[in-house]
């Protein structure tokens, strides 16, 4: 019999030693490694301009944090997965709004995780592996990332682990550890809302359980089996169904857990999805309209006005678009799907909000020698074979690990998104010090090549350079140019800002685009020909001149400030472009399309350009002008006053928009600015 065929308990499972015999100094050493490490990225970061930086999803969940504070959440169904508004609320309502009480309990949540990944390795594996498992998480540098940023990543993971260590100790039978995993479990998925997809995952172990776990399962009757998988289900509907009831009420229609899970599918499965986040061409890739972009969409394709249209109706209409493209170009959906798993296995930990690799250029920390998933993900494959003699226990994280990674798959990638499969993958990769240990122990030298070649083939596989798209490129130099800036690193940020700059020309005359006659800047006249490239590569340029502008200012190199300053305004001459390029033809009103060259004006630096087209678009549309569309000109205008300095008109359009739409999403931020300011007065008409 060769020794794949071996699959008896391991002997050195049991075996007395050290670590066996302090199983809870062990998870004390390994909370306080990764509360130190912890400690030191959160003061690392106070000193950097992240530190009060909420751009996206963080502002938008500190907005939703300050309206439940002040009880004027909205009455509607969740578009977002909620808990972790409430618990920012939590916070804020006991340390005030400030960004360092959250992050503080982050770390210490984090800290948790590691130790319980510490006791989940121990349980299933060795007391080795328990050890080497917590002290991977506690130097796991996307966890140092995560749990020191204002999004909902850290609180996910906490949740998630928590799943694993009480299933881990339920040994698949013991009901009541089983039913506060299901309690976990529904509170997880409130967080993030695709994990409720493991709830017939989790059932699943529990019967597998019964059938290959330890001697003593074999004699369990059917009817047991069927009370822990009806003590975990138990769990899972003691929180959601509060949760579908509550969105029940307020909205008529039921919803289980939030109303945009369709929306999210057809992002990820439609004729041009290509497994990253790429939202089709009538939706802004913002979380506070996104959804709204979809729900005028799908009422414009059902005939229908958008009030007519519920969020669960534009939810249910984009799941069904997106199975149709699926059903009717299965071929294509098979290739996008291998597309998304290399995605997912990729070293790259794919930025969204923030990035990791820009916070490593300013928090120390994250430079030293951490751990990545670009070594964690191969360890784990190797764990996976050299640890196979503990296949009964073991199955846990292989069947949970396998159904995160079909939930994700459903829909796109970012670096976020695989963050509750790393608890799995840690204790996967701890096998590695076990199963070796094994290994050479019994003379198993066949299966620790095979080992050795599962690790090598992961990390040629991990390592693969999939970011070549030169817009995300282009755009990735500018933002941490960006940073850099604002951190007073100038020479770092001319660089970052000049590649961003090369990497961008050199994609526009690729294209068949010119450069103007310094050799520099978008040639956007009449005459030259005009790449076909969308309005986001032209505001990315303009944005990336911009900033070049404003690092030779700070370097007192005024006259070639003034250069740049003016390429960064050609850059945004998308605004006046042929309809084909300017704009998604027929599927977004007059209005919002000129809202949207408006904001690529701005950020041009053609501000009062940008406001003469709003008002030109306003006087075009005349009476007939919904008010949330309303709403968003003058939410639009007071962004561009702000940052004219002309506080009066931004207080003035601040309180038109919030008349207009009092659940606008930037709400209580308006309210906020507005309760700053002292001297309000109505402006006189110009």
């Amino acid at each position: 019999m060769s020794d794949f065929a071996r699959i008896e308990e391991p002997i050195i499972h049991q075996e007395p030693g050290l670590l066996a015999r302090h199983p809870r100094t062990i998870l004390l050493i390994v909370f306080a490694a990764a509360l130190v490490m912890r400690v030191i990225a959160l003061r690392q970061l106070a000193d950097t301009p992240m530190w009060e930086s909420r751009p996206v999803d963080l502002g938008y969940y500190h907005d939703w944090a300050v309206r439940i504070l002040g009880g004027n959440a909205p009455a509607e169904v969740f578009e977002q997965s909620p808990l972790y508004a409430y618990f920012l609320a939590a916070i804020y309502g006991l340390f005030g709004t400030g960004p360092l009480a959250p992050r503080v309990v982050q770390i210490i949540l984090g800290a948790l995780a590691c130790a319980m990944v510490s006791g989940i390795a121990r349980r299933l594996l060795t007391p080795g592996a328990g050890l080497a498992a917590g002290l991977m998480a506690a130097a796991y540098g996307p966890f140092l990332f995560y749990d020191t940023m204002l999004m909902k990543e850290s609180t996910g993971v906490f949740l998630f682990t928590l799943v694993l260590w009480q299933l881990a100790a339920s040994e698949g039978w013991k009901t009541g550890l089983l039913a506060l995993a299901g309690l976990s479990l529904g509170l997880a998925a409130l967080v993030r809302d695709n994990l409720i997809l493991l709830a017939p995952v989790v059932l699943v172990w529990i019967g597998c359980s019964a059938m290959a776990g330890p001697a003593r399962l074999h004699r369990r009757r059917g009817r047991d089996v069927a009370a822990s998988m009806g003590a975990f289900a138990g769990g899972v509907l003691l929180i959601v169904i509060p949760v579908a009831v509550r969105n029940y009420q307020v909205s008529g229609t039921w919803v289980l857990l939030t109303a945009g899970g369709g929306e999210v599918f057809y992002i990820g499965n439609n004729p041009a999805a290509d497994g990253y986040y790429s939202p089709p061409p009538f939706v802004r890739p913002e979380s506070t309209v996104e959804h709204e972009d979809f729900r005028v969409e799908a009422a414009r394709r059902m005939g229908r006005a958008r009030d007519e249209i519920t969020r669960a109706e534009s939810s249910s209409f984009w799941l069904r678009e997106g199975l149709h493209w699926i059903a009717s170009h299965p071929v294509d959906w098979l290739g996008l799907l291998g597309r998304k798993l290399l995605i997912f296995w990729n070293h790259y930990e794919l930025p969204d909000n923030q990035s990791y690799a820009h916070h490593s250029r300013l928090v120390p920390i994250l430079r030293a020698p951490l751990l990545t998933f670009g070594l964690l993900a191969p360890l784990a494959a190797a764990g996976i074979l050299l640890s196979a003699s503990w296949w009964r226990t073991l199955l846990l994280p292989w069947i949970v690990g396998a159904g995160y990674l079909m939930a994700v798959m459903l829909f796109f990638n970012f670096g976020r998104f695989r963050m509750p499969m790393i608890p799995v993958l840690l204790v996967l990769a701890s096998g590695v010090i076990s199963g070796a240990s094994l290994c050479i122990d019994k003379k198993r030298f066949l299966r620790l090549a095979a080992g050795i070649a599962a690790f090598v083939i992961a990390w040629l596989v991990c390592g693969a350079d999939l970011e070549t798209d030169p817009l995300h490129i282009g755009q990735g130099h500018e933002q941490l140019a960006s940073l850099l800036l604002s951190a007073g690193r100038l020479d770092e940020a001319a660089s970052e800002s000049a590649a961003a700059i090369a990497t961008l020309e050199s994609a526009w005359v690729g294209l068949g685009g010119k450069l103007g006659p310094e050799a520099h800047g978008l040639d956007l006249t009449d005459t030259a020909p005009r790449p076909d490239v969308s309005p986001a590569f032209l505001a990315i340029a303009g944005e990336a001149y911009a900033t070049h502008a404003n690092i030779l200012r700070r370097l007192g190199r005024n006259d070639e400030a003034s250069l740049w300053e003016k390429h960064a305004r050609m850059g945004g001459e998308q605004a006046r472009m042929p309809d084909e390029h300017a704009r998604s033809p027929a599927r977004e009103t007059s209005l919002m399309a000129a809202l949207r060259r408006a904001e690529a004006l701005h950020r041009a630096g053609k501000s009062r350009e940008a406001l003469a087209l709003v008002e030109e678009a306003l006087d075009a549309a005349g009476g007939e002008i919904p008010a949330s569309e309303h709403a968003a000109a003058h939410y639009g205008r007071a962004l561009i006053y702000r940052d004219l300095g002309e506080k009066e008109w931004m207080r003035f359009h601040m309180r038109e928009c919030l008349r207009l739409d009092p659940l606008h999403p930037r709400a209580a931020w308006m309210r906020e600015q507005l309760a700053e300011e002292q001297s309000g007065a109505r402006p006189q008409a110009r």
